[in-house]
């Protein structure tokens, strides 16, 4: 891997031993002569690295640093093997990309630190790198406060995953972006599959919070709408960190819907674990005739397995 950030590991000692001197806007200059400055763009990436304080890796966090690595690699040498139009664009851009990971833990509180860190304008006083933009965060929960603080202070804030349609209002979110549709978007080809299938019935089984509580929502408006007659949706929520008992509760409601069809936005791969565990012993799962659907929160340790 070292061998393919070559110029990316070359900037940052760069930058270890040559700080910040000037900022233009939100792009940092380094170097000290004429002849040696360098713009540079910094993009940290705040993302949920780690989930009550044990390693994560739920939705592909340590896959996605990976890539943005390697786009700025490909960036910062004009290599257009993925993209062709980068081909050469070192010698036309002077610009240079570098980024650094934060961990937020899935926590608003952490989002929101280092957000007012990394958005403090008098970080160059210290000759530490100003954001160009921030990429992240990873739930809307923790995209909501940080965005608006990114905001407010002049600085674009671009999320991979969230997918709230909250973050939707300009009026709040004036900087924010996201690379995914919101959870209205994205819950129109899920009941338009449904359809398809002549699927009449469906539980959804949701986390209760901010993107859990709005793509329930959001089904449950599509269902309702004139294209899709027929389609019964039923919405059961569980905290979090629900415990055996709560599972066992959630389980039991989806259990006296009597429908076949399942379909869970939860995060946690050690929840799904336990989910599917309780919803097995009540006999829900792993009959022949239950089928469960997991939003894109379900992460590469559970669909990488072989069941």
């Amino acid at each position: 891997m070292s061998s393919q950030l070559s110029a990316s590991i070359s900037l940052s000692k760069r930058l270890a031993a040559e700080p910040l001197t000037s900022t233009v806007g939100n792009v940092n200059i380094i170097g000290i002569s004429d002849n040696n400055r360098e713009p540079v763009c910094y993009l940290p990436y705040l993302f949920e690295f780690t989930n009550k304080y044990r390693p994560n890796n739920a939705i592909g966090q340590y896959e996605g640093l990976a890539a943005i690595l390697l786009a700025m690699e490909h960036l910062n040498t004009g290599n257009g093997i993925i993209v062709p139009e980068l081909d050469g664009i070192d010698q036309r851009c002077p610009l240079k990309f570098t980024t650094k990971a934060f961990d937020t833990g899935g926590q608003q509180r952490m989002g929101i630190d280092h957000a007012m860190a990394l958005t403090d304008r008098n970080r160059s006083r210290t000759r530490k790198l100003l954001p160009s933009a921030i990429l992240g965060a990873a739930s809307s929960s923790v995209s909501i406060p940080t965005s608006i603080i990114s905001g407010l202070r002049g600085f674009p804030q671009i999320s991979p995953i969230s997918t709230s349609s909250i973050l939707d209002d300009k009026s709040q979110f004036k900087l924010f972006g996201r690379t995914i549709p919101n959870d209205d978007g994205t819950a129109v080809p899920l009941v338009e599959k449904l359809t398809s299938w002549n699927v009449e019935h469906i539980a959804v089984l949701h986390i209760d919070n901010t993107y859990g509580n709005a793509f329930a929502t959001a089904i449950s408006l599509e269902a309702q709408r004139g294209n899709t007659p027929g389609l019964d949706v039923e919405t059961v929520d569980i905290a979090p960190d629900a415990d055996d008992r709560k599972i066992s509760f959630a389980i039991q409601r989806l259990k006296e819907t009597k429908f076949t069809y399942f379909f869970a936005v939860v995060l946690s791969d050690e929840l799904v674990d336990r989910i599917m565990t309780e919803a097995y012993n009540q006999g829900i799962a792993g009959t022949g005739r239950h089928t469960w659907l997991f939003s894109d929160g379900i992460g590469t340790t559970v669909i990488d397995r072989d069941f």
